[in-house]
């Protein structure tokens, strides 16, 4: 009885262990249990002179075959990728799950040629297997990895600083396309630490609305009517020397997109009805709805309520939209865009020709303008290729009753071809005007 007793307790203290230092889901290693065995390494590779490597693992994909199979089936898609993925390392090597979709993996022992040659092969194996499709439940679940990698001694001394970095490769990998790897370099770091002062600095901006917004004229080549797009500029002292272009996309990964995407509408609609109240002779104002606020569902209640506020009439107002929106849900964008149909609002796709949207959804969407990204325009007239390319989507816009604008339009010739051999409606560009402030947009011939 009292030897039963002593094996329960055993047994119980033995399974707290277990619990303490292994993924319950997976009986992977955790967080905590993994970075004692990189410590321990480390003072290893110390001793031996020799070299170990780090890789962070996100599985590409993994939350939206979670959302759409369910739990149950996420839960065994990970028990399936931490399988394939042991089988790609040797024994004396550590996978572990450090959360939620991410793995980690240990290599220690490995010299300068193997860290240059055979590392690079066991990640494409790995990333091969997580690319296969996985039947969970009659179900074939698609994913695939995305991979940063930092060695000891090169990449950091402690665990710690290990981590980080392979982290940090990670998200390059992610950035750079998906299933796919990277090797930690420096100037990584000092992209996270710049992206971390942006973020910083936007939070600020945000808070005290430290925005402004300039406006470009966009010119009716029939009836030589002016209307103006909205573009964003930042007056906080540490990004307003910062394109939009790098800003606005750290205010999307923090969230913050939402705050500065209403305070645009906002401020655009009062200036319009400001322009129509000083009798301008402006006809339409367009205003770049970021993917992420145009996920949110409430776009159009937002602007239908601005739209109110501001007194402004069908057809005042233009949203601009890019074709990757279109792509990425192409049923909710169809509802959202409708909705603003409803509004008397027009819809531009922006940058066209630079994503992948599908002609046949093209064709159902409620699109009133095709605006040709500024890159096909800039070696007009001279670029064969690109002249074909515009003349296809010259066509393409017209056979569907859209309106085509050319932005970009900096030359003569330029403006010559788009007008004569793509028959644009409209054009914007540095051959009409820069983007202006409002107090230089109400002084100027385009007011």
């Amino acid at each position: 009885m009292v030897q039963n007793d002593v094996s329960e307790r055993i047994e119980a203290a033995n399974k707290i262990e277990h619990m303490a230092f292994f993924d319950p889901l997976t009986d992977l290693p955790n967080r905590t249990l993994f970075n004692d065995r990189l410590s321990q390494i480390i003072a290893e590779a110390q001793r031996d002179k020799s070299h170990a490597a780090v890789m962070y693992i996100d599985l590409d994909g993994f939350k939206a075959a979670n959302d759409s199979f369910g739990h149950n089936t996420g839960d065994q898609l990970l028990k399936d990728a931490s399988s394939r993925m042991k089988l790609c390392i040797r024994e004396q090597d550590s996978i572990a799950r450090m959360g939620g979709d991410e793995f980690t993996i240990l290599i220690p022992g490995l010299n300068p040629e193997q860290v240059i040659v055979n590392l690079p092969k066991v990640v494409d194996r790995i990333l091969k297997q997580l690319n296969t499709p996985f039947d969970i439940f009659n179900n074939q679940v698609h994913i695939s990895g995305s991979i940063g990698i930092s060695i000891y001694p090169k990449d950091g001394h402690t665990a710690e600083e290990l981590l980080i970095n392979a982290d940090h490769a990670m998200y390059h990998a992610k950035e750079n396309g998906k299933n796919s790897f990277r090797f930690f370099q420096l100037e990584m770091n000092q992209a996270i630490e710049q992206q971390q002062k942006i973020e910083s600095s936007l939070r600020e901006a945000v808070r005290d609305k430290a925005f402004n917004l300039h406006y470009q004229p966009q010119v009716d080549c029939h009836s030589n009517n002016i209307s103006i797009e909205a573009l964003i500029r930042c007056n906080h002292p540490a990004i307003k020397h910062l394109s939009p272009a790098i800003f606005i996309p750290v205010a999307e990964q923090t969230g913050l997109i939402d705050e500065i995407g209403t305070w645009v509408i906002e401020q655009a609609c009062a200036d319009m009805a400001e322009f129509q109240r000083d009798g301008s002779k402006i006809k339409k104002i367009a205003i770049n709805i970021s993917p992420q606020q145009f996920r949110r569902q409430n776009i159009a209640q937002i602007i239908h309520k601005n739209i109110k506020q501001c007194n402004l009439s069908i057809g005042d107002l233009e949203v601009e939209i890019t074709e990757n929106v279109i792509i990425d849900d192409y049923q909710a964008a169809l509802s959202i865009l409708n909705e603003l149909r409803l509004l008397g609002v027009t819809i531009a796709i922006d940058d066209f020709g630079t994503g992948y949207s599908s002609l046949t959804y093209l064709k159902q969407l409620p699109i009133d303008t095709l605006k040709i990204d500024k890159q096909f325009i800039e070696g007009l007239p001279h670029d064969k290729e690109g002249s074909h390319i515009v003349k296809a989507i010259s066509g393409l816009a017209h056979g569907m009753n859209m309106q085509l604008l050319a932005e970009g339009v900096e030359t003569e010739a330029q403006l010559t071809f788009v007008k004569d051999e793509l028959n644009c409606d409209q054009i914007q560009g540095y051959y009409f005007s820069k983007p202006l402030s409002k107090q230089s947009l109400m002084a100027s011939e385009f007011y």
